[in-house]
């Protein structure tokens, strides 16, 4: 297909935008994005009772990891089972379920004809559009979300997740350095891409 100078330009300037706004949003494996909301501020001294969001193998698998994290950063329940507040939590798999137009620019056109371009700049539903914010811009084939919440009976007092990539090997292993990651952040707001290992 032969471009005439208007398309040739339309192209030049799109791939610019393209490289812009897409030049580093990938996740490396290893990578994982945090979004946490805090409500209420926690008191130093609160601790947390565990309590699955659903009944899964997933939930079953991570319970002695977040145990383990809770003890650590000295929240877990005392031996009475009476705690503070209520951690809920719920481990997913996640990733890609099917094909998608994934494409930002498209061409149009015969050699005897002048070609359209059309370059999608934002989509409701995400996909690979350039102004869609950085809701979607963290994306893999195949990883876990933990979501979390902290009541203190019907008051949501904290929530939010971490979905990371699930590592060639072993996938299990990337469940306690999320575990980490996501209750070392109880206490804040954040929306960051964080290296996990």
């Amino acid at each position: 297909m032969v471009l005439d100078r208007r398309s040739q330009r339309l192209l030049g300037i799109a791939a610019s935008l393209i490289m812009l706004f897409q030049t580093g949003l990938a996740a490396a494996e290893g990578d994982a994005r945090v979004l946490t909301k805090s409500f209420v501020a926690l008191s130093d001294s609160a601790t947390l009772s565990l309590s699955q969001l659903s009944d899964s193998e997933l939930n079953r698998r991570i319970l002695p990891i977040l145990v383990d994290e809770l003890e650590f950063l000295d929240r877990a329940a005392p031996d009475d089972g009476l705690a503070d507040l209520e951690l809920r939590y719920d481990l997913i798999e996640i990733g890609e379920t099917g094909p998608r137009d994934n494409r930002i620019l498209t061409l149009q056109g015969t050699v005897n004809e002048d070609a359209d371009a059309n370059l999608k700049l934002w989509s409701s539903g995400g996909g690979s559009s350039l102004f869609q914010g950085r809701t979607r811009d963290f994306a893999f084939s195949r990883g876990y979300r933990l979501s979390a919440e902290i009541r203190q009976g019907p008051t949501l007092v904290w929530q939010g997740y971490v979905e990371a990539a699930a590592p060639r090997g072993d996938a299990i292993e990337v469940l306690s350095p999320m575990v980490q990651v996501l209750l070392g952040r109880m206490e804040s707001t954040v929306d960051e891409i964080v290296r996990l290992f």
